[in-house]
Formats: structure tokens, C-alpha cells, sequence
């Protein structure tokens, strides 16, 4: 993601916000569907469509505006743009941004998921800005929303921008998660802990299959292992991290566990030594003479 070229446009959309000429038809509450790119958001409160402002130059795909066209107050700008491809779950820090950024990270939640994106305030053509902006990790394409209206107006900005966002639905290349700590799963190393626990659940399992060949009759193993490849296959296919890590070690184990019971199978054990029972030692009876003693 170029958030560098993103950045720039930002810097511009203070100078959009003059001379708009708008559509009579009033939208706000209706759903707009884009099939296209994979989500459907609901238009703000109080605004109207302004597709002058769509274009493929500056990847904007929706606009929206809010005010009166015919008198000289700068109105509320709300956006939605692509970002070029998909994002990672690495939260956004300050190194992200160019020199110089003045800006502050903030932190949303969409679909159960912590979403990041940043505001800043900015003078253009005169004016005290105030920009916000929320990346929103679509699957086909991540997009990002972005209001923008005069700092008197932020309230009313960021109530846009939220209604957008809490309206927002399509599917997302990100799992969700079991574990409610976003800064934990949001963490790269979280990714590296799950991928060690598999690997360690494989060959923990690689081990009692082993020791269950040494004590039990042949095909045991081919058994049980076939057991678990069929139940990883029939596992119930949520997407949440934490299952289907399980489910993936569970189908790898299954799959392993094939071979080496197929393995166990085809070649022959060793006899295993009958243990030796001792008899006990013979007490001596006594003899007659004893007896009539």
C-alpha cells in the first residue's frame, strides 16, 4: 500500500470542497451495492452524491457531499477510495507516514475486526481542515473512507465517516480471531506463535502414534490416523484463526499418520521376547521320622 500517494491526496481535497454542483436526488440512508469490488455501505446522513469527484486518477469510486452549493461556505466531504490491493494486520504506526505528518492514529472496529486510520487538520485555500481517514481491509481490494469539512465541523465529520463504517459489509481477507486482545492479534509475531503451535501439535502427535505402534496390534495406527484426517476434513470451516490453525495441524497429522500406519502395516515386526516366569522354589517335605518326632 502507498500510503505516501494516498497522502497526497489528502492534502488536496480541502481545494474539492468549493464549487460543487450537486445531484437533486437525495440519498442519504439508501444502500449502495458495488458488486464490483466486493461491499455495500449505506449513504450518510444529510448527504448527496457528487460523482464529479469520481475518478480512476485519483481512485475515488463513491463521493458524497453535504451542504448548500449555492452559497460561499465550504461543505463536508465524504469519500471512498481504493487502495491498489490488500492490507496486512500490522497495526499503523508514525514511521508509515511522510516527514512531517501532524496527524494522529486512531483505531475503529468493523466486523469485529480493529481497523486503523488517522486524522489530521490542515489549511487549504485559507481554511482550517480537518481530514480523517479509516482503512477498511476488503478482500478483493482494501479501500479506505475519508471525510473532510472545516475544523468548526469535525463533529459532523467524524459522525460520517462512523455511519459509514458501521454500515460497511464485505467480505475480508483478514480471519477473525478467538482472542479479544486486538493489539495480540494484530501482532506479526502472533501469526509466527500460532504456526509453532501447529508444527508443535504435529509432531507431538507424530510421537504417541509412535508409542501407540509399539503397544498396540498393527493397524492401529492406520486407523486412528484416518480418523483424524477425516475429521479435519469434516471440521466446521469457521474463519477464525485459531481453527483453522487447529484444523490444519489436524489434517497434516491425519495425513502423516496415514503413512506411517500404512508403513506399520507392510513391515513386519520382531517378535517381541516372552517375558520369563520363574518357578517357585520347591519346599521340602518332611520326612516320616520327622513326623513321628
Amino acid at each position: 500500500m502507498a500510503l505516501a500517494s494516498k497522502f497526497r491526496f489528502l492534502c488536496l481535497l480541502g481545494g474539492l470542497l468549493f464549487a460543487m454542483q450537486l445531484s437533486p436526488t437525495v440519498l442519504a440512508g439508501e444502500t449502495i451495492t458495488d458488486e464490483q469490488r466486493g461491499f455495500t455501505f449505506e449513504v450518510p446522513e444529510g448527504f448527496q452524491p457528487y460523482p464529479e469527484l469520481v475518478s480512476s486518477d485519483n481512485d475515488i469510486v463513491h463521493a458524497f457531499l453535504k451542504g448548500d452549493p449555492t452559497d460561499d461556505q465550504p461543505d463536508l466531504v465524504v469519500v471512498i477510495e481504493m487502495l491498489g490491493g490488500t492490507i496486512g494486520r500490522e497495526p499503523m504506526a508514525e514511521e508509515h507516514f511522510p516527514d512531517g505528518f501532524q496527524g494522529r492514529i486512531v483505531r475503529k472496529r468493523w466486523q469485529g475486526f480493529v481497523v486503523d486510520g488517522f486524522e489530521i487538520a490542515q489549511t487549504q485555500n485559507g481554511l482550517d481542515m480537518h481530514t480523517v481517514v479509516v482503512q477498511i481491509p476488503i478482500k478483493r481490494e482494501a479501500i479506505q473512507i475519508v471525510g473532510a469539512g472545516v475544523v468548526e465541523r469535525t463533529a459532523e465529520v467524524n459522525q460520517a465517516v462512523d455511519q459509514v463504517l458501521a454500515s460497511l459489509r464485505g467480505e475480508s481477507n483478514w480471519l477473525k480471531s478467538a482472542v479479544p486482545a486486538a493489539d495480540v492479534t494484530s501482532s506479526r509475531s502472533y501469526g509466527w506463535f500460532l504456526l509453532g503451535g501447529s508444527l508443535a501439535l504435529v509432531v507431538g502427535g507424530l510421537v504417541v502414534l509412535w508409542y501407540i505402534r509399539r503397544e498396540t496390534p498393527k493397524g492401529t495406527v492406520f486407523a486412528i490416523a484416518l480418523m483424524l484426517f477425516f475429521f479435519s476434513v469434516c471440521f466446521v470451516d469457521k474463519d477464525v484463526r485459531e481453527l483453522m490453525a487447529l484444523k490444519g495441524s489436524m489434517r497434516l497429522l491425519g495425513f502423516l499418520g496415514i503413512f506411517y500406519g500404512i508403513y506399520d502395516l507392510v513391515r513386519p515386526r520382531k517378535p517381541r521376547p516372552m517375558p520369563e516366569i520363574s518357578e517357585p522354589d520347591s519346599i521340602d517335605e518332611p520326612d516320616a521320622a520327622s513326623q513321628q518326632q
